[in-house]
């Protein structure tokens, strides 16, 4: 599903799917700031890891029209509540 959503390929690292932790976003988080220049490399130490998969899911073109479609219908329904929210707080 989240391929499906984003249109990208998701890549699951077994390092990661082993611990339950969030250790790819951390990851994902520490470089952008490591190539920012906000982080110290050499406080921080090198972020490189091997890449380990267990498992890649390709999105579906498909699948992605019908979650473009979900998108629309929820924003929809956000918006209809947030016009309500906003005459009822004017009252």
């Amino acid at each position: 599903m989240l391929a499906d959503c984003t249109s990208l390929d998701v890549i699951v690292d077994g390092d990661s799917a082993e611990e339950a932790t969030s250790r790819g976003v951390a990851m994902l988080l520490a470089e952008s700031l490591q190539e920012s220049g906000q982080c110290n490399k050499r406080v921080y130490g090198d972020i490189e890891q091997p890449l380990v998969v267990v498992d890649e899911t390709i999105h579906n073109p498909i699948a992605e029209e019908h979650w473009n479609k979900r998108l629309k219908s929820q924003e929809t329904v956000l918006d209809a509540i947030a016009s309500v929210k906003y005459v009822y707080q004017n009252i």
